[in-house]
């Protein structure tokens, strides 16, 4: 398989640099230090992307005017903000990427997330990292969730989800019974380990999705342009109206294990900046102020320049994937779209590979239309048969 020099300076900037943040979050970061790797690893990321930059033959006008500009807001945002730190390195990626083989990427980040994954977990079951047993009274009902490995028992089934959108992004109208109950399977065992409802019931609502709507996708695919833009309001929207005295309100803060109340606190407390505010953040019971919501959290933590970069690009992404009537494409930024609206995972490319594609729709509009067309006709020939 031949690689091109620009494949090769991005792969990496790229692929270490994912694999080191996967394991930031396991009992592993104690023995492998990758926030140290993090810090070094970066600084050559950054040269083997300006040398790709070097190397680009031609430049059109519009990524002439808005690479530079992204650039300089993803730096104001990252510089004293601890909690943003990787934004102005994944936007080097974002523009870096827009000219790449898509499916490529999300295939070895795929397998990257698999690697870390599998390792990570048959560890903590073999008793050489720890298991931790939390107990978690959210919900309305006492839960025993293990870490697995983890820091924390959400990031093992998180990691799975992601997983399963690039499976069935790849797989889509191909996946036989087997793999279903395969991925069924592993659902069910990560809900039992580490309680975690969200991704449980997401998980399979897109297998169920993908089965029997399939080939009845039509109103996604209309829709997909909107999704971020309507979730992102909704989400919105429901984080200012909540109030606890409402019964409703309530109910649905319960069933979204208090991320409603959490949100709303964040927003009142930190408010919305055009770069961003550097927060900490603390997951301890007592003093618990995490923001679940990616779009929320986006607001707060990025700003609202980042914000609107973000919606802007997953919208013209969206534009584009209607215009050739892709299907699987479409699912998943749907999928995306949703699970933004309940989960933090949206701007890290560590957990969400389908963040590049606002590069390619913000600064590569005809290489997009180009490889959207080549995945529909690639779609189609397997619907087909």
């Amino acid at each position: 398989m031949k690689i091109r020099v620009n494949e090769f300076l991005f792969s990496v900037a790229y692929y270490p640099w994912i694999l080191f943040w996967m394991f930031t979050s396991t009992y592993l970061k104690d023995t492998l230090h990758p926030y140290g790797l993090l810090n070094i690893w970066e600084y050559l990321g950054v040269l083997c992307i300006i040398l790709k930059f070097g190397l680009q033959k031609t430049i059109n006008a519009k990524s002439l005017l808005l690479v530079p500009i992204t650039i300089l807001v993803a730096f104001f945002v990252s510089k004293d903000n601890g909690n943003a730190s990787f934004v102005f390195y994944s936007f080097l990626l974002i523009v870096a990427a827009s000219d790449l083989e898509f499916d490529r990427i999300v295939k070895w980040t795929m397998i990257l997330q698999i690697l870390s994954m599998s390792i990570t977990v048959l560890l903590s079951l073999v008793n050489i990292i720890p298991n931790e047993l939390f107990v978690s009274s959210a919900g309305g009902f006492l839960r025993n969730r293990y870490g697995l490995g983890y820091i924390f028992p959400t990031f093992a089934p998180n990691f799975f989800f992601s997983i399963v959108i690039e499976y069935i992004y790849f797989r889509f109208s191909k996946i036989k019974w087997i793999e279903y109950l395969f991925i069924a399977g592993l659902n069910i065992f990560f809900y039992q380990m580490t309680g975690t409802r969200v991704t449980f019931i997401l998980v399979f609502a897109m297998l169920l999705l993908e089965y029997f709507f399939r080939n009845r996708l039509k109103l996604i695919v209309n829709s997909v342009p909107y999704s971020y833009i309507s979730m992102a309001a909704l989400t919105y929207l429901l984080t200012e109206l909540y109030n606890p005295g409402n019964s409703l309100f309530s109910k649905l803060n319960l069933i979204l294990s208090q991320r409603l109340r959490f949100a709303q606190q964040g927003l009142q407390t930190w408010g919305i900046s055009l770069f961003g505010t550097s927060i900490q953040w603390n997951s301890e019971a007592a003093s618990y102020n995490y923001v679940d919501f990616s779009y929320i959290n986006i607001l707060i933590s990025y700003g609202l320049i980042v914000f609107i970069i973000v919606i802007a690009g997953y919208t013209i992404t969206g534009t584009l994937c209607k215009r050739e009537n892709n299907i699987a494409l479409a699912m998943v930024l749907w999928i995306w779209a949703i699970r933004a609206s309940v989960d933090p995972q949206l701007f890290l490319l560590w957990f969400n590979p389908f963040l590049l594609l606002i590069g390619r729709g913000l600064f590569s509009k005809r290489k997009v239309e180009n490889d959207f067309n080549s995945l529909y006709v690639q779609r189609q020939d397997s619907i087909g048969r």
